[in-house]
């Protein structure tokens, strides 16, 4: 699976839950759903570039754990999906975003070669002008030339 398939996929899945989700959650919720494994780490990186790029907030909240003896407190990260984290799925997500990009890039190919292709047929078609300019003014002046009779 490549990276820009697991980013759709995690967030796809984010999109589908509601409310807040913390990260094992989420590796839990994703590894039932996905034919792919992700681990802590590889999940951590994608949810860091979900973040990046603004498609996913978090939020840390302190939640205390009762050990027998001992009341102890840990921060645990809970993230949820953006309207634009939102939005972006809608449309497609990475792998379209992807697509686009390239076709952006093969329009602008073809708009360059259109350009080169444009500008060799009007330089082309410049010195047939400037032919035509050339021997309508060597006519023109013959002609001007006969009424003072210098030629018969």
């Amino acid at each position: 699976m490549s990276p820009i398939e697991k980013l759709d996929e995690v967030l796809t899945i984010m999109s589908s839950e509601k409310g807040l989700t913390s990260d094992a959650d989420i590796v839990k919720r994703i590894n039932k759903i996905s034919k792919h494994e992700y681990d802590g780490n590889e999940m951590q990186k994608i949810l860091s570039r979900l973040g990046k790029d603004k498609y996913i907030e978090f939020e840390d909240r302190e939640e205390s754990i009762k050990w027998l003896p001992v009341t102890d407190s840990l921060t645990i990260r809970y993230y949820f999906i953006t309207f634009d984290g939102e939005l972006f799925i809608q449309m497609g997500g990475y792998a379209q975003q992807l697509i686009t990009n390239a076709n952006e890039i093969n329009r602008q190919k073809n708009i360059e070669l259109a350009a080169i292709a444009n500008r060799k047929t009007i330089t082309i078609l410049t010195w047939i002008i400037a032919i035509g300019t050339f021997m309508a003014g060597l006519y023109y002046s013959i002609e001007i030339l006969k009424d003072y009779r210098l030629f018969h």
